[in-house]
């Protein structure tokens, strides 16, 4: 048996090269040749149909999640806010993602601004690959975004699961590319409610747990993250067992390993 395994969306606003568009061709006129092609996301399965993929079948598979590394963990907050040396009452909202054009940082730190000018304790948290103070790209946006002490650039990290547990909210910034991104699931996995953009699967996976706007939209995106703020500590409550409740219930990472089997045995 020979199985493909398709792990994002629309790829094409990052790659537009003519070897980009040859493998495309390629690929697609490969795609009847497989028993079957897997995909992370409805998201990646209608753009991969649009550009002409016919597999003899199509089965969607979520990512999973280890839901004994990714918890809530109720001293991580206080970790993390000592770590980054701000006061106890601190909001904590994080990014985490490398840096690259798909994740669409412009629009996250313009929507950081907006937030922060309307909520004084408000605290960006920014992981990932070149996500560092000697980055160019970062070093001029704060200093022009009056952003200085108020976005944290933690570089890459091994501690992701204290980190999210430790945050009060999860922002996903992405323009395009994505298929089921596994922050998202993993934050909520932390019982931490997710303000997202409409790319791959993201909305899918928030459901009614957090909030969805259309990517490229700053304005969007701060006011989604200010609406979240705003709720009560009961309301922001509710919303975080939700998020957890959704994971547990459709993003188990041992759930989804019993699906991968299953599709395999009874393709043999």
């Amino acid at each position: 048996q020979r199985y493909w395994n398709l792990r994002c969306s629309d790829m094409t606003q990052a790659n537009r090269s003519p070897i980009y568009r040859l493998l495309m061709w390629l690929l697609v006129r490969l795609s009847p040749f497989p028993s079957m092609v897997i995909t992370n996301s409805e998201s990646g399965k209608r753009h991969h149909q649009h550009l002409g993929y016919r597999p003899k079948k199509w089965q969607v598979l979520p990512n999973g999640v280890d839901l004994g590394r990714f918890l809530p963990k109720p001293e991580a907050g206080e970790a993390l806010r000592t770590e980054i040396s701000v006061p106890e009452n601190a909001v904590l909202i994080g990014h985490i993602a490398r840096f690259h054009p798909m994740k669409d940082y412009p629009t996250l730190l313009e929507s950081a601004a907006r937030v922060i000018r309307n909520s004084p304790l408000v605290h960006y948290v920014l992981v990932g690959r070149d996500i560092t103070p000697d980055n160019p790209y970062f070093a001029n946006q704060i200093e022009h975004g009056d952003l200085a002490g108020r976005v944290h650039l933690l570089g890459s990290r091994n501690d992701i699961p204290e980190i999210l547990a430790g945050l009060d909210m999860l922002a996903l910034s992405s323009a395009y590319g994505e298929g089921s991104p596994n922050v998202v699931i993993e934050a909520m996995a932390c019982a931490v409610p997710c303000v997202v953009t409409d790319v791959g699967d993201a909305a899918r996976i928030v459901g009614d747990t957090g909030r969805v706007v259309q990517p490229r939209d700053p304005g969007a995106l701060a006011t989604a993250t200010l609406e979240l703020l705003g709720m009560s500590d009961t309301e922001r409550q509710s919303l975080k067992q939700k998020a957890l409740a959704r994971i547990q219930q459709h993003y188990d990472m041992r759930s989804v390993a019993r699906q991968y089997r299953a599709l395999f045995l009874e393709e043999v």
